[in-house]
């Protein structure tokens, strides 16, 4: 009898733990769901105001979703933000997406983090900081053969040439620009 009493208690407190704790997986697959969904949809979003207040508006769920959406959440926002030339607020969640993508050790995300990063301080015309940041990219993704980091880094490319181009450097803006569109072949 008492091994049946037993067995009796430890199916009941497995029931009662699934029961528990089942709220918080449903929860949490809802809010990777969710902000997958708005991320998608900030990838065609026109204007970059919609987009920040699309992916606001999922600030108090964001958390519960797995860190690399996280990232991916709060890279989007920095990519919104700098379109708007709103530096300061961009570089913040620039911040926190990289703080995540180290985390993941995601070599991808970093990559779209420094390119971006670069694109925020080539508009504010601080061409030595764009600079750094696109060397980042590029000690991540050369060599690799991985197609993720060859798109960024022939985005990267072209953005460093942009950036030589303003600094009058025209010989290493073409050379850049020549290994971009040279990258940008071999990717399609």
């Amino acid at each position: 009898m008492s091994c049946k009493l037993k067995t009796f208690k430890t199916k009941s407190r497995l029931l009662f733990a699934l029961f528990l704790f089942a709220p918080l997986l449903i929860n949490s697959q809802t809010a990777n769901h969710q902000v997958e969904k708005v991320l998608d949809e900030f990838m065609t979003t026109e204007n970059p105001r919609e987009g920040i207040d699309n992916l606001l508006s999922l600030q108090e769920i964001v958390a519960q979703t797995k860190d690399s959406l996280q990232g991916h959440y709060y890279l989007n926002l920095g990519i919104a933000y700098g379109q708007i030339n709103h530096a300061d607020s961009s570089f913040f969640y620039l911040k926190k997406a990289e703080k995540l993508a180290k985390q993941t050790q995601s070599d991808f995300l970093l990559a779209m983090i420094y390119n971006t990063r670069g694109l925020v301080f080539m508009g504010k015309a601080d061409y030595e900081a764009s600079l750094e940041a696109y060397q980042k990219v590029m000690k991540l993704a050369e060599g690799k053969n991985d197609p993720q980091l060859n798109d960024v880094l022939s985005k990267t490319y072209g953005n460093l040439g942009g950036v030589y181009y303003q600094l009058g450097q025209i010989d290493k803006a073409l050379e850049t620009t020549k290994k971009c569109l040279a990258l940008s072949e071999t990717i399609k």
